[in-house]
């Protein structure tokens, strides 16, 4: 199994193999951490919700996570999400 961790702000992305992987917004979803990605790879963009409380995105053979972001009270900053991705531990489905 693969892991790959990653701290990013808002508006970057992240290159994970052929996804490419941008942070949207970051804020609160029903009391946790939440960041809104925009995942894209050759073949679809689609956007996913991700909390701190273990809502996940599975793309592209890979789990996506947020342990942790940061909202700076001085609006100037960007918001930084920590992102785990984590290979084959997305589910197939049946």
């Amino acid at each position: 199994m693969d892991i790959e961790e990653i701290t990013i702000d808002q508006g970057a992305q992240w290159r994970l193999e052929d996804l490419r992987i941008g942070i949207v917004r970051v804020g609160e979803h029903e009391g946790s951490d939440a960041a809104e990605l925009l995942v894209r790879s050759d073949a679809e963009a689609r956007h996913a919700l991700i909390t701190t409380s273990g809502r996940d995105a599975d793309v592209g053979g890979w789990r996506i996570s947020l342990l942790s972001a940061i909202r700076p009270e001085d609006r100037s900053r960007r918001e930084t999400v920590r992102l785990r991705a984590v290979r084959g531990a997305a589910d197939t489905g049946p």
